[in-house]
């Protein structure tokens, strides 16, 4: 069966082997604070799977984009002000 599951997105982030990413977005926390970048997966629940560390860079536009990854979405905050855009380090 296959679900999808949603995960704040640190420097490093634990995630199923099998996951897929779908989404990328902001989103604000309960308090109403700090908006964090969040991304929903699809994992397959019917195949056992180890958890990884995946190395996540978060840039701005106009910015370097990192060696040796690949490009995963953009997230737009709710008022507009900021776009940041996430890229996932190949081959970790």
């Amino acid at each position: 069966m296959r679900k999808v599951y949603k995960y704040e997105v640190e420097q490093t982030t634990w995630l199923p082997e099998n996951h897929k990413i779908l989404h990328v977005a902001f989103m604000k926390p309960a308090d109403g604070l700090v908006e964090s970048i969040h991304i929903w997966c699809e994992v397959d629940t019917y195949i056992v799977t180890c958890t990884k560390h995946c190395k996540f860079h978060i840039i701005c536009t106009g910015d370097p984009v990192p060696e040796n990854s690949e490009y995963i979405g953009t997230a737009i905050n709710d008022e507009k002000t900021y776009v940041l855009h996430l890229y996932k380090e190949k081959g970790i």
